[in-house]
């Protein structure tokens, strides 16, 4: 179990806890986003721009680091998603600034591959959530601009306009009958599968 703070990480083995800070290798000790990938790593977002960006625990102890100098939008980092086929997406922005991130491993290391924004299609720039269905399609929530599902040319945008209770999903999740929770800064929206356009 993992827990971000304000002051760093904190993971619990059995009935005790351990502090990871900036000591033990972190970018920053405020800590806003975690998630594991796939080779067991262990992703650190902050959101302290302009300091901040990502940090990246290997099973080995080591430590891998990326920011805006790397090439990630933003290093106010608000999401982390690790999605089937290996990869890391990094949600981040502020205000109109950002976008999102996707990072795979060569060889022994992470690499940011591709980063998305408005000029690729999104509503927004800043990225608030990201979410990987069933059907391993992407959903990008942007912050009060709707919700672009990754699917299709151009890409779908729902908005309240098309049923949701806010433009702002703050959280996206799947139940196990595939039906899709949008808990946006309105309220909640629920959507069935087969209320979704086919991929």
């Amino acid at each position: 179990l993992w827990a971000g703070t304000l002051e760093g990480a904190a993971v619990r083995t059995g009935d005790t806890w351990e502090e990871v800070g900036v000591a033990d290798g972190l970018l920053h000790e405020m800590v806003n986003a975690i998630a594991e990938d796939a080779d067991g790593g262990i992703w650190f977002g902050s959101y302290v721009a302009p300091e901040g960006g990502l940090s990246r625990l290997d099973p080995d102890d080591t430590w891998q680091y990326f920011t805006t100098e790397d090439g990630v939008p933003h290093n106010n980092i608000t999401t982390l998603r690790a999605v089937g086929d290996g990869s890391v997406w990094a949600g981040s922005g502020l205000f109109e600034r950002g976008g999102a991130a996707r990072f795979t491993r060569d060889g022994v290391s992470w690499q940011l591959e591709s980063t998305l924004d408005e000029t690729d299609g999104l509503p927004a720039n800043k990225v608030r959530f990201v979410f990987e269905d069933v059907d391993g399609i992407l959903w990008l929530s942007t912050e009060f601009a709707g919700v672009a599902r990754l699917a299709g040319d151009p890409w779908p945008i729902y908005t309240v306009d098309d049923g949701l209770t806010g433009n702002e999903a703050k959280v996206i999740l799947r139940d196990a009958d595939g039906t899709l929770w949008f808990g946006t800064d309105n309220g909640l929206t629920r959507v069935d599968r087969e209320q979704l356009p086919p991929r």
